[in-house]
């Protein structure tokens, strides 16, 4: 199905990245996508097993972290979270949720890393 294309070409990508020695961006982007994916699929499947899922979505927020991509880390830090939920570990769940949310209002106008330099109280 769905979630099956997703992993397929998740893994096609993250073989060619990681080969050609890419971004660590570009590998942390398809960490993300083969976690969502595979975090679907154990939920579907209903057996419980998140083992895939949970590696691929560490590696996803770890290296969306080291690559400095403010714009992405929330939304790596948001599915774990999920990942979290679904394991019942409410408290990893929040924190990967703050964080997120730390993540944003340090990249909004204002925010303390605001990348497009524009501060809110500047306009």
């Amino acid at each position: 199905g769905k979630n099956d294309d997703v992993q397929d070409r998740a893994t096609q990508t993250l073989e060619w990245v990681e080969r050609a020695s890419i971004d660590i961006l570009s590998i942390a982007l398809d960490h993300l996508s083969l976690g969502r994916a595979h975090l679907a699929a154990a939920q579907q499947e209903g057996k419980g097993d998140f083992t895939q899922a949970a590696e691929h979505l560490d590696h996803a927020a770890n290296g969306l972290r080291q690559a400095g991509a403010q714009e992405f880390i929330a939304r790596g830090l948001l599915a774990r979270a999920a990942l979290h939920r679904v394991r019942g570990d409410f408290e990893r769940a929040r924190r990967d949720i703050e964080r997120a949310g730390r993540t944003v209002i340090d990249c909004a106008p204002g925010g303390r890393v605001n990348p497009s330099g524009y501060s809110a109280a500047a306009v």
